[in-house]
């Protein structure tokens, strides 16, 4: 994996991680109107859901907690392929709710391009990612190149669910043409929000890529 930022090239880059999140609710106007006004509330369940891709890198730049780059962007459910393999050679898109940073208190990384390549494994991708950030340190400040070439772990498809039997139905509304047989449920553990937070339990789960 090569990582060239700072007009550096990193070699060291201890994590590259893909994951396909889904978010299982989503904020929408409810019935219940408050001085005048419709509000909205968290809604659960397939209709509110939504398949985003994530890539994160972890490099260690002398303990730089700022140099995390990470990726966000959604998914089109309605073109999304059968089988993952069918996604190498295409570019991830990017839209308005696309979110590409240089780390947590670091620069947006703009005209973000982020391709994938072949798969080498159920577990593991080609990625390539470009993209340009202002530096900030630099009087006057400039533009910088940012590029990451190589192979990256994928972790599979994760979400969050209030019932085991709910992972299936909201799998196949927000990615409707996926072969499911392809991969196999774990179930993470059990997270108890609280009443003032979600009246019901959350169970973690994942469905990762059968080997």
């Amino acid at each position: 994996m090569t990582l060239r930022i700072d007009n550096r090239i990193i070699e060291t880059v201890e994590e590259a991680t893909l994951s396909l999140i889904i978010e299982t609710e989503d904020r929408a106007p409810v019935t219940r109107v408050l001085n005048g006004k419709q509000t909205s509330a968290k809604q659960y369940g397939p209709d509110y859901s939504t398949a985003y891709w994530n890539l994160k890198l972890i490099i260690d730049l002398e303990n730089d907690d700022e140099c995390a780059p990470n990726f966000w962007t959604p998914v089109d459910g309605a073109t999304f392929p059968a089988q993952l393999s069918q996604l190498s050679g295409t570019r991830l898109i990017v839209t308005d709710q696309t979110e590409a940073t240089y780390g947590t208190h670091g620069p947006a990384l703009d005209e973000t391009v982020l391709e994938l390549g072949d798969w080498l494994s159920p577990e593991a991708v080609l990625v390539r990612w470009t993209a340009e950030y202002e530096d900030w340190y630099s009087k006057p400040t400039q533009r910088l190149p940012f590029s990451f070439e190589g192979a990256v772990i994928f972790s599979g498809i994760e979400m969050r669910v209030k019932r085991e039997e709910d992972a299936t139905p909201i799998l196949s509304h927000v990615l409707p043409m996926l072969d499911q047989s392809a991969f196999v449920m774990s179930l993470g553990r059990q997270i108890e929000l609280g009443p003032l937070v979600q009246a019901e339990p959350t169970t973690l789960a994942r469905s990762l890529l059968a080997t």
